[in-house]
């Protein structure tokens, strides 16, 4: 965006519409600052409270074991095991559906603005996407 207004708007001098341009990407980026701190703050309020409440869980778990049980465990590691295992699952659950969803947004609009710059490269790419999350996938699960 930037790039179009110094390439094309700049150059014709016309100072109203170089300052109403100007002012619509202050705009975009204030909106922008905006939703990505709205996106901040309330994944991280979110994933605390998941993290709390699986928490509470599995403690209450661990509280209804038998004896036994921790005579045949390290209790330090069964604790250890525990907090570091939720923090895990805490940050996936949290960060997991809003790196899906900036992910699938940045390349709706990386192919739109691919389209807008030359159609058949743009498609040929597309094209390949899909093989290459299969490919990213099936690697990605015969390495762990």
């Amino acid at each position: 965006m930037v790039q179009r207004v110094v390439d094309t708007i700049l150059p014709t001098g016309n100072w109203s519409l170089i300052v109403t341009v100007s002012i619509g990407l202050l705009l975009v980026y204030a909106i922008n600052t905006v939703l990505h701190y709205v996106v901040t703050y309330y994944g991280h309020v979110l994933g605390t409270n998941i993290e709390v409440d699986m928490r509470q869980d599995l403690y209450e778990h661990i509280q209804q074991q038998s004896f036994s049980y921790f005579d045949n465990r390290e209790t330090g590691k069964l604790i250890t095991r525990l907090t570091s295992d939720l923090f895990e699952i805490a940050e996936v659950a949290h960060h997991g559906p809003e790196d899906i969803f900036i992910t699938i947004f940045t390349l709706i609009g990386a192919f739109l603005l691919m389209l807008s710059v030359h159609v058949p490269l743009a498609i040929m790419t597309f094209i390949l996407v899909p093989f290459i999350a299969v490919a990213l996938g099936f690697f990605n699960k015969r390495m762990t």
